[in-house]
């Protein structure tokens, strides 16, 4: 078995991030305990078809002893780790919706981007173009946020087994350009 939710709570304030962006969780098992139980969390998370799992958050456990009374424990913890990383990241996003960007500074940052290793060449056409002109309507605004949102957008092209780490450091990038504590 494996599958994923995404929650997304509702928002009045227009200007917050946390319409664009849910709360993630993947979850994998299985009845014959041929595979250990996963759970994994944050604002993206995959479960592909061949059960492997990526996330901010991941939690593995073999089928050892009584894992029903841990499960409990363990679902527990990654949602509480989840919930915590999602709000830090919903707050990161906050900022940078009000942080101007314009054509110089995304070009530069996306450079800076490619030649950390974070984008690979053929993802820079597709983050220029979201920069220049978004897919989504909601990043319609000159901002940081539009221009995460492109570099997210090009990531999408990344192999699964490494896109989650590109996404962290994609972040990462982010905070540390800007000066965002």
């Amino acid at each position: 078995m494996f599958g994923g939710l995404t929650y997304k709570k509702p928002i009045d304030n227009a200007l917050d991030p946390v319409k664009d962006m849910g709360l993630s969780i993947g979850l994998r098992n299985s009845y014959d305990k041929s595979m250990s139980l996963g759970i994994c969390s944050g604002s993206t998370v995959f479960v592909c078809e061949n059960l492997m799992m990526s996330g901010e958050i991941v939690v593995m456990r073999t089928h050892r002893g009584r894992i029903l009374d841990e499960l409990k424990g363990i679902i527990f913890n990654a949602i509480v780790n989840a919930e915590h990383k999602f709000e830090t990241l919903n707050a990161d996003a906050q900022l940078f919706k009000t942080r101007d960007c314009d054509d110089h500074m995304a070009y530069s940052t996306i450079g800076r981007l490619y030649g950390n290793g974070i984008l690979r060449e053929r993802q820079l056409p597709v983050v220029k173009k979201e920069w220049n002109k978004p897919t989504h309507d909601v990043f319609s605004e000159k901002t940081l946020w539009r221009l995460y949102n492109a570099g997210t957008e090009a990531l999408k092209t990344t192999p699964p087994m490494l896109r989650m780490n590109k996404q962290i450091k994609l972040h990462e990038a982010f905070k540390t350009d800007f000066g965002i504590a």
